[in-house]
């Protein structure tokens, strides 16, 4: 009798999980990458474009050839090489999220997991709670998407006449290129943004250079010798690390200070400090537009400091 039943549950699972494999394998995907890049098309301002997606094991999907345009000018792309997202079955068993990628451009990597609760009847909290976000970036070349921002804020300066008359020719040609290495691991609460800790380390490497490409002003590209951010947080306090700075051949800026976050994140304070040390063509050029600006005096050592205060969402920036 035990034989017997052994027998009808082993056909019952064999039919499932054919029934699976069978659908697994015959998911229209091609459908389902066009319905994800219409989605994200709808909803921004940006174009979406996914030339392939397909299943990698069980629980994990692989997506090629992403384009992302801007829709008034699709001339420069960002252009994702591939993308690989993966679930834990066994954490959402138990309610939980697990969630790894890893996406590759110009043979620069960003990799990462989320984990956390899942609360999908929730009507007080979002469906996903994060618990952990680790993102680890390895020599991932920035330019493409540096300079796809710049393409951005042209096209919104070029919506505003007074605005684009002023910066509009300084960005005109600017290109920037570096490399980005390290990581952000951050344990978020969302009930309470002042509980959040966590550290970011970022580096850019491989000689970054900002080139402005423009004749007008005789600026030289400013070849980047030191570029880091270092920061920890602690109990919804954000510190900027000594040794954070952005040092060029006529540039040098040294940031400290804190951000005090607040469950409304746009009202969180800041309380932050800029070093200032121009020199050369672009001290000659914006040196004497930035003291009077902000009433900054030089020191001895011919910087200047700027201090920035108020919210994320009005900040203020002056001499003291």
């Amino acid at each position: 009798m035990l034989k017997k039943i052994g027998w009808i549950v082993g056909y019952i699972g064999l039919f499932f999980i054919s029934l699976f494999l069978f659908m697994y394998l015959t998911f229209p995907y091609k459908l389902l990458s066009k319905r994800i890049a219409l989605e994200i098309t709808k909803a921004s301002d940006f174009e979406v474009s996914i030339k392939e997606l397909s299943p990698s094991f069980f629980t994990s999907f692989h997506l090629e050839n992403i384009e992302i345009y801007h829709k008034k000018d699709p001339t420069t792309p960002i252009v994702i090489d591939s993308l690989q997202i993966g679930f834990s079955f066994f954490k959402l068993l138990v309610g939980n999220l697990g969630i790894d990628f890893i996406l590759k451009m110009k043979k620069g990597t960003i990799s990462g997991d989320l984990n956390g609760q899942l609360h999908p009847f929730a009507k007080k909290s979002p469906p996903v709670v994060p618990d952990n976000i680790d993102i680890k970036f390895k020599q991932f070349n920035i330019g493409p998407l540096s300079n796809f921002g710049i393409d951005f804020l042209k096209q919104k300066l070029k919506e505003n006449e007074s605005a684009n008359l002023l910066a509009g020719p300084l960005i005109e040609n600017v290109t920037l290129k570096s490399k980005l290495n390290g990581k952000i691991r951050l344990q978020p609460n969302l009930e309470d943004f002042t509980k959040t800790s966590g550290n970011i380390s970022l580096k850019f490497t491989d000689t970054s250079l900002l080139d402005l490409g423009s004749e007008s002003l005789k600026i030289p590209d400013q070849k980047f010798t030191q570029a880091q951010l270092l920061c920890k947080i602690d109990k919804g306090e954000l510190n900027i690390g000594e040794k954070s700075a952005l040092t060029s051949n006529e540039v040098d800026l040294k940031p400290s200070g804190k951000i005090l976050l607040q469950n409304v994140f746009r009202l969180s304070r800041l309380n932050l400090a800029l070093k200032i040390k121009l020199s050369g063509q672009i001290d000659q050029n914006f040196g004497f537009i930035l003291g009077p600006l902000f009433n900054l005096q030089k020191q001895a050592d011919g910087s200047m400091q700027l201090f920035i205060k108020g919210t994320i969402a009005h900040p203020r920036a002056s001499s003291y």
